[in-house]
């Protein structure tokens, strides 16, 4: 398995000795194998709609997948990156969400609150 570093300021990522933005601002982001992981900053997103905010893309910034959601209330949004292995997301609603990382399915939930 390769290694890249990756670091994140604002839309923008760098990975992999590459540079590249996103739509909206980053809150976290990650590498599992070599899918970049990218959760925006709910607070930038849609006030009236569900926003899908986290995304993966390959190293070159492609956008691979869109996770799925837990629920279909408009205020869900991914809140943050748990654990990498295997790939757990925290939600706004209070789920633990775990993700495949190779097409952004939702797996499995645990409803935490």
């Amino acid at each position: 398995m390769r290694t890249h570093s990756l670091t994140f300021e604002g839309k923008h990522l760098h990975v992999a000795g590459q540079t590249w933005s996103v739509d909206y601002p980053i809150s976290d982001a990650c590498l599992v194998d070599d899918i970049v992981i990218v959760i925006y900053d709910y607070m930038s997103g849609p006030l009236r709609s569900q926003f899908r905010n986290a995304e993966g893309f390959d190293i070159a910034g492609r956008k691979l997948w869109t996770a799925e959601h837990p629920t279909n209330e408009t205020v869900d949004a991914y809140v943050k990156i748990t654990d990498l292995d295997p790939l757990v997301l925290s939600n706004f609603a209070g789920f633990r969400c775990r993700i495949d990382p190779a097409t952004g399915r939702l797996l499995e939930t645990v409803f935490t609150k």
